[in-house]
């Protein structure tokens, strides 16, 4: 922790614990390889490495969704320099708030994530292009939140959970694509509105307007600015225009 001078790290096969904050500020050191077998990554074990850019994730890391003792610990790589990042096949859920405040220009998840958890990916300012897997289930609050660069997202048919706010503060999102039917709470009849969202666990939020929200079938879907006493979100409202038609 806090070598600033160290610059090389080789990390052994049979090595399985990362403990917290074990590289934390160490911001020279780079070329960091994570052996296959390892099963535990601490909270902020790589925090503000800003040489580290590129990052192997092995599948026998289960992601926590909070900063819990064992497994894959939250906020691991905070602030670190990372470009770019290897998910192993077999990866199932991704530990919250790890990947948070680096530079990485691109997500690409294996078949087998399910989980994408709390501000994983939040304010990642360099992130222009993120690619869900088929098979992805929740993605958290703030998972894609705080970036500058997204102009569009595709929402796999597997997705079932959508949390309050997803992408958050992502204002650059134009287009929002479901690649299967957007789960029954995201639909609402224009002149049934709600004021607040009846479940927030379905509905989709950033901080503006998509131009541009369809379905498989070319259907498009209309949007809503609503606000609260605490949030201002949109809210998928009305199913206006199908272009076969």
């Amino acid at each position: 922790r806090r070598c600033r001078g160290l610059t090389t790290v080789n990390l052994p096969e049979g090595l399985i614990e990362i403990g917290p904050g074990a590289f934390e500020e160490c911001v020279k050191v780079s070329g960091i390889t994570l052996p296959s077998g390892l099963t535990e990554l601490g909270y902020r074990a790589f925090y503000n490495c800003k040489a580290l850019t590129h990052i192997n994730i092995p599948k026998t890391l289960v992601g926590k969704d909070s900063v819990e003792v064992g497994g894959w610990q939250g906020e691991s790589f905070v602030g670190a320099g990372l470009q770019s990042i290897d998910f192993e096949d077999g990866v199932e859920s991704i530990a919250y708030a790890a990947f948070a405040g680096t530079n990485i220009t691109e997500v690409v998840l294996p078949s087998s994530v399910r989980n994408i958890y709390s501000s994983v990916f939040l304010d990642c300012n360099e992130l222009s292009s993120v690619k869900l897997n088929e098979g992805l289930e929740r993605i958290d609050s703030y998972a894609f939140g705080g970036n500058t660069k997204l102009t569009e997202i595709v929402i796999p048919s597997s997705v079932t959970d959508i949390t309050e706010m997803a992408f958050g503060n992502s204002t650059t999102i134009e287009s929002v694509i479901f690649e299967g039917d957007a789960p029954e709470g995201y639909i609402y009849p224009y002149e049934e509105m709600p004021i607040e969202p009846l479940d927030v666990n379905l509905q989709f939020i950033i901080m503006r307007v998509p131009k541009d929200l369809r379905l498989p079938n070319g259907t498009v879907i209309k949007a809503q600015l609503l606000k609260t006493s605490e949030n201002t979100f949109f809210h998928i409202s009305q199913k206006i225009c199908n272009p076969s038609s």
